[in-house]
């Protein structure tokens, strides 16, 4: 069945042309023949950041994500800021190479000087009405959120919104909210910049391309907006006042109903229908959508992305889970991703689009602690998992050995399904840790003296989840050492390694799994 659909997909995508030139993308191999429900791992993401910076390059991610260019096939990303590393390149991955590289080299950190105005000494390279650095007319780093957006009637990626204040190689920058729209042409690797600002809506509002009106759809709690990017005008269209929409969220379009939806973050994950009425916009509608039903999640600042062929709306990757949300039935489908390495973790931020090409989600997981990795994943197609709905039953009789300080051994009596189970889901403390296919599993690098508490689920190969088992408790040895540690405390973010305060302490390995603080 798959095989067939796989040819029949062949088919379909070998007409995707170059809207101009008539001239077919060239599948991957490699991700043309990724099976069903696998994410591959593409590797570490590498990267560089502006000369003289000492934040990693990879917090692009931070709060910002990519997304899909579909006039070149092609993710574009830009973000980071605040924070974060002040790259202001755009990457750029190539799905001929399955590899991310910069259109251009960032602006060093000697030119993001502020001047007097922020109390520096240095001139001011500042363009405060583009929002840029005028020494390279680059847009000056940012968190971008869902603020990215690719046109297909100007061909252009548009970044919406402003930029808050310090970051690293610019300590002393001030927020600049109210700045020029960029527009960035991929193909000539310039930027230009519109007679519309970005004030009006929030930096962190939500945005999305209408292909039916060729406008772009800015959205928030508060407001619905239209940018025209063909005359760079932007129109106040529709107040909402819905405080329960949150911030930071995702707005995506789809073609089956030719609606909008926006996904809101929390717990649970919320729902609003965004009906566009491109005739008299001032008719649009934004409802929250009620009756909601599957396997609804809890989610942080995520991602989603229309896929074209299973029709839903996926992504919201956390611990190793993809989520896929249908709006023609109101239901929630998740998946437990099969990964042929490591596990796949997290989504960082907004980093997921969707590759209608090769029919796979992009993505990069990873934080700096543990460094970012790139990510291909293909959604199960319906008809492989209409046949098997049904999820394997609990795991039974969890146990624990603690071994030492820092490991605990967990082992429990396999599941059984309909089909046959396929592997088993880990969890320390409601968080998922690990995927495995046998019955045990040895958790390490554990602090010592510390208690924790464990459950299992199992899945089979249609990534059917089971409910958790009954969770046990343990609490790993007291530890006996010598050596001394150094921690280290960010008032800003552990990012910001200019603002760290040092001291040493005498084996303090319980602070190991601290956010902000690492030994030495």
């Amino acid at each position: 069945m798959y095989r067939m659909y796989r040819l029949v997909a062949f088919m379909f995508l070998i007409v995707l042309c170059l809207p101009e030139t008539g001239l077919a993308w060239s599948l991957n191999p490699t991700l043309f023949n990724l099976p069903a429900n696998t994410a591959l791992d593409l590797g570490t993401y590498t990267c560089k950041g502006p000369a003289g910076g000492s934040i990693p390059c990879g917090s692009i991610t931070d709060y910002s994500g990519f997304v899909y260019d579909k006039n070149n096939h092609q993710m574009l990303m830009f973000g980071g800021g605040h924070a974060a590393s002040f790259r202001d390149d755009v990457d750029v991955f190539n799905f001929d190479s399955l590899k991310w590289n910069p259109a251009y080299t960032p602006t060093p950190c000697s030119q993001m000087t502020v001047g007097v105005t922020s109390g520096g000494t240095d001139p001011d390279n500042r363009d405060l009405t583009n929002g840029t650095w005028k020494s390279t007319t680059h847009p000056i780093s940012r968190h971008s959120y869902d603020m990215l957006v690719v046109t297909e009637n100007t061909k252009e990626l548009i970044v919406l919104n402003g930029f808050s204040d310090v970051g690293d190689c610019s300590e002393k920058m001030t927020g600049m909210r109210d700045i020029s729209i960029s527009h960035y042409d991929p193909i000539g690797k310039k930027w230009s910049f519109s007679r519309a600002a970005t004030g009006g809506w929030p930096n962190y509002a939500s945005s999305e391309y209408d292909p039916l009106s060729g406008m772009v759809i800015v959205l928030d709690s508060d407001s619905l907006w239209t940018y025209d990017p063909v005359s760079q005008v932007k129109t106040l269209r529709l107040t909402i006042n819905q405080k329960d929409m949150g911030y930071a969220n995702n707005l995506i379009y789809y073609p089956p109903n030719q609606k909008m939806y926006y996904i809101a973050r929390g717990t649970p994950t919320r729902v609003w229908e965004v009906t566009l009425n491109r005739t008299s916009w001032a008719s649009s509608s934004v409802k929250e959508v009620t009756g909601i039903t599957g396997n609804i999640p809890s989610s942080q600042e995520s991602s989603f992305a229309y896929d074209s062929v299973n029709q839903i709306i996926g992504g919201g990757i956390k611990n190793g889970v993809f989520y896929a949300y249908n709006p023609l039935n109101k239901t929630w489908a998740s998946k437990v991703m099969q990964a042929q390495t490591s596990s796949v973790g997290t989504l960082a931020f907004h980093a997921l689009a969707y590759d209608p090409v090769d029919n796979i989600f992009l993505f990069i997981t990873g934080q700096p602690s543990t460094g970012w990795k790139t990510w291909a994943y293909r959604y199960a197609p319906a008809g492989e998992t209409s046949t098997d709905s049904t999820a394997p039953t609990a795991p039974t009789n969890l146990g624990v050995n603690v071994v030492s300080s820092s490991q605990i051994d967990l082992s429990w009596s396999a599941s059984t399904d309909n089909v046959g189970v396929a592997g088993y889901v880990i969890y320390r403390n409601g968080v998922q840790i690990k995927t495995a296919t046998q019955t045990d599993y040895s958790d390490t690098n554990l602090s010592s003296a510390t208690s924790y508490s464990y459950s299992v689920s199992s899945y089979d190969a249609a990534g059917n989840i089971s409910s958790q088992s009954t969770s046990v408790n343990a609490i790993s040895l007291a530890a006996t050492c010598t050596a001394d540690e150094v921690y280290r405390s960010s008032i800003y973010s552990y990012y910001l390694t200019r603002a760290l305060a040092r001291r040493s302490r005498r084996c303090k390995q319980d602070q190991r799994t601290r956010q902000f603080w690492h030994p030495s």
